[in-house]
C-alpha cells in the first residue's frame, strides 16, 4: 500500500508519469481506460503505458487527483480518488469533477496492473472487499 500512496502524495500520476513507471512498474505493465475516458483501452508495456498517460495529461489544461482512500486486498490496492479536470474543447473548456476508483495490482512490489475506473463499489467487489 505504500508504494500507491507514495505515487499520489508524490504526484507521479499527474506530474511524473515517467518516474512512475521507470521506478515503479514492471517491463510487462498493464495499463487500462475505461471505455468512455479520453484514452479508452488497454495498453502493455512502459512505453505504451508512458506514452498513454502522457496523452491522457495532454487533453486537460488542469489535471489532478487526490488520494481519498486505500483499501488492502493483498497484491492489489484500489485507491479512491477525486479527480478534477478542465478538458480543452477548441475555445471552451469543460470543468470535471469526479470520484475514481483505481485498481493497481502488484507482483514483487512493483505495479504489474493499473486499471483507472469510475466504480468504487464495483472494484472493492471484484477484490473481495466491500466499502
Amino acid at each position: 500500500m505504500e508504494i500507491v500512496r507514495r505515487i499520489y502524495s508524490e504526484g507521479l500520476l499527474d506530474r511524473d508519469p515517467k518516474r512512475l513507471v521507470d521506478e515503479y512498474a514492471i517491463p510487462d505493465i498493464e495499463y487500462a481506460d475505461p471505455p468512455d475516458d479520453v484514452d479508452p483501452g488497454s495498453r502493455h508495456g512502459r512505453k505504451d503505458v508512458l506514452l498513454a498517460l502522457r496523452r491522457a495529461r495532454q487533453s486537460f489544461s488542469e489535471y489532478e487527483h487526490e488520494l481519498l482512500e486505500l483499501f488492502d486486498a493483498g497484491d492489489t490496492v484500489i485507491a479512491a480518488v477525486s479527480f478534477r479536470g478542465k478538458v480543452r474543447r477548441g475555445s471552451q473548456s469543460e470543468v470535471i469533477d469526479r470520484e475514481e476508483a483505481h485498481v493497481w495490482a502488484l507482483r514483487d512490489g512493483k505495479i504489474a496492473r493499473f486499471e483507472n475506473g469510475r466504480d468504487l463499489k464495483e472494484a472493492l467487489g471484484a477484490a473481495g472487499l466491500s466499502e
